[in-house]
């Protein structure tokens, strides 16, 4: 789907936004009937390292798988429980977060083969430690803006429309922000 298609086709439309560890396909189908566009996720993508471990066991369906190959066949069956429950006129869209941008990129990958529509780069989520280390919400700051444009050049390039939603309640230079991605 082009930037342009996505336009057009949810003009005037509900969605259905994220929650980290709530909104799985079967939430997204019981909820959103007659919605034009629905987020999963948020998921995040991460080494299985010591340093995730108490953040995966807390949010346990947050986190994707880190094989290429098991990524896309998860991603898939949430796709699908989508497109049964709501056919296939709706959008659906993966809010990606992560440490790396090559797991994102993966992870982006993953999901338009996975048959979805749209990703969303998540800077807009406070989970903390990381908020503060300059990932989610923490690449709306300036101290993280090369970041910032550096994934979002990286995610733009694979073959599905990207949104980039931020925390509006955040304090930020927000028409600076937004010259910085253009």
């Amino acid at each position: 789907m082009k930037q342009t298609d996505i336009r057009a086709k949810l003009a005037g439309q509900v969605f259905l936004s994220t929650m980290l560890d709530i909104t799985d396909a079967a939430y997204v189908v019981e909820r959103s009937r007659g919605a034009g566009f629905v987020q999963l996720g948020t998921m995040l993508v991460a080494p299985q390292t010591p340093e995730f471990a108490p953040y995966r066991q807390r949010w346990l369906k947050s986190w994707l798988p880190n094989d290429p190959a098991a990524m896309r066949d998860a991603l898939a069956r949430e796709v699908g429980i989508v497109r049964a429950g709501l056919g296939a006129a709706t959008a659906v869209c993966l809010s990606l977060g992560g440490f790396e941008i090559a797991d994102q990129v993966r992870a982006a990958e993953a999901f338009r083969q996975a048959g979805g529509d749209v990703v969303e780069l998540n800077a807009h989520g406070g989970l903390q430690p990381f908020a503060s280390q300059g990932y989610l919400g923490g690449l709306a700051f300036p101290a993280y803006r090369a970041r910032l444009t550096s994934w979002a050049e990286a995610l733009a390039r694979v073959d599905l429309p990207l949104l980039i939603k931020f925390n509006g309640g955040m304090d930020v230079d927000w028409p600076r922000l937004l010259a910085d991605l253009a």
